[in-house]
């Protein structure tokens, strides 16, 4: 097998995983989405419109398959390649776990818990990332933000609906 062919299989199988946790993810939003839950919550006004949603995730778990597979390019190299990918295994656990606590729970304060854990993962992922790559880092930022965005949306989403939950 050529190198080439190597990182393209390595590439499309980082990228077909971080969309699987996606639809993971998606598969545990839905029916609460279905069943009128969600969209019973009072939301902030800064609240996007579903297909925003449907536009943003996907591409951003693009963009978490390529970092990971930058990452993995380096794993002779650089011992700090495992841990880092174990790490990013993880924090893909911890996203889909945020659906299943906020969405499939209806817990929008659990959520809140989850996702704060996600942010903090995130964050270490991309100081983690940087020492190895600073592009696959890179990559994560726009993750970072959007995450950041979620947590405002979540806890705005918990307080509004306190004395419903």
């Amino acid at each position: 097998m050529t190198a080439r062919l190597r990182d393209l299989i390595a590439l499309s199988i980082a990228i077909v995983a971080c969309q699987a946790a996606g639809v993971a993810g998606s598969r545990l939003t839905r029916p609460s989405i279905a069943d009128g839950w969600y969209g019973s919550l009072a939301k902030p006004a800064l609240t996007p419109p579903p297909l925003a949603f449907a536009i943003v995730w996907p591409t951003l778990f693009l963009l978490m398959g390529i970092a990971a597979f930058r990452v993995w390019k380096r794993c002779d190299r650089d011992a700090a390649v495992r841990p880092a990918l174990a790490l990013f295994t993880l924090h893909l656990l911890v996203n889909v776990a945020w659906s299943a606590v906020f969405f499939a729970a209806k817990s929008p304060w659990g959520g809140l818990a989850v996702i704060a854990l996600l942010a903090t993962t995130i964050a270490v992922l991309i100081v983690r990332f940087g020492r190895i790559d600073r592009i696959a880092a890179w990559l994560l930022v726009p993750y970072a933000f959007w995450v950041a965005f979620a947590i405002y949306l979540n806890a705005s989403i918990a307080w509004a609906n306190y004395a419903t939950l």
